[in-house]
C-alpha cells in the first residue's frame, strides 16, 4: 500500500490505499480472513468511493491500472481467441461441424454493460478455471445497474452474493444457452458523490442486507 500510494497527493493515499483492494483481490485465489463478525471470507473486498466533487479520480485509476495490468493484457489475449472461435463456427449452427467453445477462456474485467448470460458464463469460466475473481471498474456508481438486467436490485443481490461467496446460476434448456451452478466471485471499484451514492444504494438495499455488506 505504501508503494501503490508512493506517487499520490497526501491528501488523496487513504482514498488510493482503499481503492486499490479490488484489483488485489483480482490475483487472489484461496485467500480467507476472518470477520470483524467471526465468519471466514475469501476476499471479495470492493470500493465504493464517495466524494464531496467527482475530481481526482486519476490518482485513484492509475494505480489500479497498474495492478490490473496483467489481467488485462491476458484478457486481450482471450478475448481474441473467443472472436476466432466464433468466427470459425459462424453460420454452423448445430452442426456436427461446430467446434466447442474453448473450456480454458477467463476474462476477469468485465463490463458494465452485461446481460445476464454473459455474466454467468464469466463467473463460470472463473470457476472452472482455479477460481478465479471477477472485477468491474466503474467511474459512476450508478453504471453498475447496467449489469445483468439492468436493475438495482440485481446488483443488490451480487454484492451480497459475492460477499458471501454464494452460489447462484440459471438453468436453459436450448442447447447453446449458459446454463449452470457457480460461485460469485465479483469485486468492483466505483466512485460517486453523496448525492449519486444516495440514488443508488436504495432503502432495499438497507432492509435486505446490501448495504451491510458494503
Amino acid at each position: 500500500l505504501k508503494l501503490l500510494s508512493s506517487k499520490v497527493p497526501m491528501k488523496l493515499k487513504a482514498m488510493v490505499e482503499e481503492a486499490v483492494w479490488p484489483a488485489m483481490c483480482a490475483h487472489l485465489k484461496g485467500v480467507t480472513f476472518r470477520y470483524v463478525d467471526g465468519v471466514i471470507h475469501e476476499a471479495n473486498i470492493s470500493s465504493p468511493l464517495i466524494g464531496r466533487q467527482s475530481s481526482g479520480k486519476g490518482a485513484v485509476n492509475q494505480p489500479i491500472e497498474c495492478l490490473l495490468a496483467d489481467i488485462t493484457a491476458r484478457d486481450k489475449e482471450n478475448e481474441s481467441r473467443l472472436l476466432d472461435w466464433r468466427r470459425r463456427n459462424q453460420g454452423k449452427g448445430a452442426s456436427k461441424d461446430k467446434q466447442p467453445r474453448p473450456e480454458d477462456i477467463v476474462i476477469q474485467r468485465l463490463d458494465d454493460d452485461l446481460t445476464p448470460a454473459a455474466l454467468s458464463q464469466a463467473l463460470i469460466d472463473a470457476e472452472t478455471n482455479g477460481g478465479k475473481r471477477v472485477i468491474t471498474k466503474v467511474d459512476e456508481i450508478e453504471l453498475l445497474n447496467r449489469i445483468g438486467n439492468g436493475k438495482n436490485d440485481t446488483v443488490g443481490v451480487l454484492v451480497r452474493y459475492g460477499w458471501d461467496s454464494a452460489r447462484w446460476g440459471q438453468r436453459r434448456v436450448g442447447l447453446d444457452s449458459v446454463s449452470g451452478s457457480y460461485t460469485v466471485r465479483w469485486v468492483w471499484n466505483a466512485s460517486c458523490t453523496l448525492k449519486s451514492a444516495r440514488k443508488f444504494i436504495t432503502n432495499t438495499w438497507s432492509a435486505d442486507g446490501s448495504l451491510s455488506r458494503l
